[in-house]
């Protein structure tokens, strides 16, 4: 049976006329292009980043000028701001929960003031991408303020105007985050507390790929999640699963084994239990009608689909067949594995830790205030339940190399993780004096 985590599952935003200024847009790649062949999915292939995918290739925000929606992004060949209905891939779209107005606004006076810098000077470099990429090989999504308590700035007169800050030789991802920070800066410095707004909207070196910022993006409690499908499916992702399903049936059916043929029945049983069932959200809108219940629908077939006739040899290829789809249009089989359960009304995520995972006030607060920094679900729960066992689970893959090769994990994983648990112990107990304090 599915468990339970606090995770967002995305929502549908039907075009791009529902894009709103301050958004930010990750896009997939394009259904023709050939993924073995574009060096970006091969090196995100290789980041460990839950909530990033490799597919994603770009990056851009959308701003407001004079009155009209635009997407402002650094593309090969430079700076440019382009009409919103240039986008017709499958497109990721990060929508702030909190000082939305105010981000979208310094990000329009941004582009405006310095559009026609931007274009003579922002250069797309290869070298920056290497470079990005291998920070966030050694550093992961490379959170930037770690401190529970937000801080007001001690110098807001300091922090770089945008011509000292937005490096000319840049990639799309880095150009976003640091038109996302300076536009920071610039709040902070209108603010009488000099509160951080970095700290709440882009956490994150600017040094950052496509994969590694949507990472960050998805954790962050501070963002809504939407999903917009490629032009091509919007408002037809049930019938084309359902295609796809019964494709797969026909093939299952040519075998007379009776593990083929069970599978092939409980997969029929699948499709009959979503059409005789509601959805429980009905939408006026319908491609979001549509989004909504490809959702319900492959949340009941894909434990069908996962039973494997192959004697466990491989991934079944009826499974395959239809994730890839599925996958294609920004619905991940992560998103189904588990059940999902996310404060999508705001970025308090409190309540549901209290329910979800049986914290006490202190714990929960924890959880949610890791949460707002950019930290994973996983991330979260070990720094409010510290233990060496779960440290160890959140880079499965380098701790198992290590502990086979047995001197790196006692030189290294063993004293770093266990300092780690003491770390996160030592400032549990001060979070816990200080919640106490304010009671």
């Amino acid at each position: 049976m599915a468990k339970s985590r606090i995770d967002k599952l995305p929502i549908c935003c039907a075009d791009p006329s529902e894009f709103e200024a301050g958004d930010i847009l990750i896009f997939d790649i394009n259904a023709h292009q050939a993924k073995p062949k574009n060096a970006t999915i091969f090196g995100q292939s290789l980041l460990n980043n839950s909530g990033g995918h490799k597919e994603t290739v770009h990056a851009a925000f959308v701003v407001e000028i004079d009155g009209k929606k635009k997407i402002a992004h650094l593309r090969a060949n430079g700076f440019v701001l382009n009409d919103l209905d240039i986008v017709k891939t499958t497109t990721h779209i990060y929508r702030p929960t909190i000082y939305q107005k105010e981000i979208a606004e310094k990000l329009s006076q941004l582009i405006q003031n310095n559009h026609d810098e931007f274009e003579r000077n922002l250069k797309w470099r290869t070298v920056i991408s290497l470079f990005a990429f291998v920070r966030r090989l050694v550093n992961a999504i490379g959170v930037k303020d770690e401190n529970l308590e937000a801080k007001p700035i001690e110098n807001v007169d300091a922090l770089p105007s945008p011509k000292r800050f937005i490096s000319s030789s840049s990639i799309c991802s880095k150009f976003l985050s640091e038109s996302y920070i300076t536009s920071c800066h610039a709040l902070s410095k209108e603010d009488k507390e000099k509160h951080d707004y970095q700290r709440d909207l882009m956490n994150i070196e600017e040094n950052t790929i496509p994969k590694t910022l949507q990472a960050y993006l998805y954790r962050c409690s501070n963002y809504q999640y939407l999903v917009m499908p490629h032009k091509n499916f919007r408002g037809v992702m049930v019938a084309k699963l359902k295609e796809l399903i019964e494709k797969e049936m026909i093939r299952l059916q040519k075998s007379h084994e009776p593990k083929v043929i069970a599978k092939v029945k409980k997969l029929q049983e699948s499709l009959e239990k979503f059409d005789a069932g509601i959805g429980e959200e009905k939408h006026e809108n319908p491609d979001h009608h549509d989004f909504e219940e490809a959702k319900r629908l492959l949340t009941m077939v894909i434990p069908a689909l996962k039973i494997n006739t192959g004697n466990n040899v491989k991934t079944p290829t009826s499974y395959k067949n239809v994730l890839r789809y599925a996958e294609s249009q920004g619905l991940y089989e992560s998103y189904f594995r588990d059940h999902f359960v996310f404060n999508s009304a705001g970025n308090d995520l409190t309540e549901q830790a209290k329910l979800l995972y049986d914290y006490n006030d202190e714990q929960a607060h924890l959880y949610s205030e890791f949460r707002k920094l950019g930290y994973s679900d996983q991330e979260a729960r070990f720094e409010c339940r510290p233990n060496f066992c779960d440290w160890y689970k959140l880079s499965p893959y380098r701790n198992i190399a290590a502990s086979i090769t047995v001197l790196p994990f006692l030189f290294w994983s063993l004293p770093y993780g266990l300092n780690r648990v003491k770390k996160a112990q030592a400032h549990n107990v001060v979070h816990e004096n200080a919640i106490s304090l304010t009671r």
